[in-house]
């Protein structure tokens, strides 16, 4: 009983590419901005031969429409390319917030899986949370192995031919950061170490990591009108009993500002003829005796 493989789109493509032309190019750019958002652009060429025998009656080659048409379902834009004797597709799309491209995980994502919709569509960062910094994970498998030389035990001849197709394929993962990776295993950084760029090689399976921390602005935002709220609240609270005491302070001087002047020199007088009724009490007292 044979067993029916199934191969990913960019499996078969590439399968077949090897061996008709061996001429195929597949770069893919993610950019993260400034501002949160990302762009992702995903070049991918082929022999034009390869292409027409697609578009024939009955053809098995590369159908660069349903590629289109399926980039397209998923909300990117297609752009016509050419170089030399390859045709194909430059496919773009723009998000506000490279949350969309993420998800809560350790699950590696699968490029091949790209262009799929919904929940099956490849997440290409995994994010992990935190109060002032979030970090963004890329764990991605860029799975080549199908393009490799079949086994031709003894076919030296084919097997060059093979590896010469090989030679010409160029396979490409390229990333664009605002700040600098914590760690990745990219095949070449720039100086600033905001830019990576894998070389994905045909005939094996392809792993792509890196990680870097963005602020979270949003919860940065938060503590920050918190704070000020908070201290608004107790300037207004020291203010407030400052001038209560102030009040305080002000009610008693008016009460004593309130006393009648006549009052006071009458109290005055009476405090002086007490004395004097004392004064002559003990005189008269000391005359009795004497």
């Amino acid at each position: 009983m044979m067993k029916r493989k199934i191969i990913t789109v960019f499996g078969a493509m590439f399968l077949l590419v090897l061996t008709l032309s061996g001429c195929v190019k597949f770069e893919m750019d993610v950019k993260v901005n400034p501002n949160n958002s990302a762009d992702v652009n995903v070049t991918f060429l082929i022999n034009s031969m390869v292409a027409g025998m697609a578009s024939s009656e009955g053809g098995n080659g590369i159908n660069l429409d349903e590629m289109k048409s399926s980039a397209e379902k998923a909300g990117y834009t297609a752009t016509s390319q050419k170089e030399g004797n390859m045709i194909g597709y430059k496919f773009a799309k723009h998000f506000k917030n490279v949350n969309e491209l993420s998800k809560d995980g350790t699950t590696p994502s699968n490029l091949q899986d790209l262009f799929k919709e919904g929940k099956s569509q490849a997440n290409i960062f995994t994010i992990k949370k935190g109060l002032l910094q979030n970090t963004y994970s890329v764990d991605l498998d860029m799975d080549l192995d199908s393009i490799k030389p079949p086994n031709e035990d003894g076919n030296e001849f084919a097997g060059s031919i093979y590896k010469s197709m090989m030679s010409q394929m160029d396979f490409k993962f390229k990333s664009t950061l605002p700040i600098k990776t914590v760690s990745n295993n990219a095949s070449k950084v720039s100086d600033d170490d905001k830019s990576l760029e894998w070389q994905l090689i045909p005939g094996q399976k392809n792993k792509i990591k890196m990680e870097f921390k963005v602020w979270n602005t949003t919860n940065i935002i938060l503590i920050a009108v918190g704070g000020v709220i908070l201290l608004v609240i107790l300037l207004l609270l020291v203010f407030r009993r400052q001038k209560k005491t102030k009040e305080l302070i002000v009610d008693s001087e008016e009460q004593n500002m309130r006393i009648p002047v006549g009052q006071t020199g009458s109290a005055n007088l009476n405090q002086s003829d007490s004395q004097h009724e004392m004064n002559d009490i003990n005189q008269n007292k000391q005359n009795q005796v004497d």
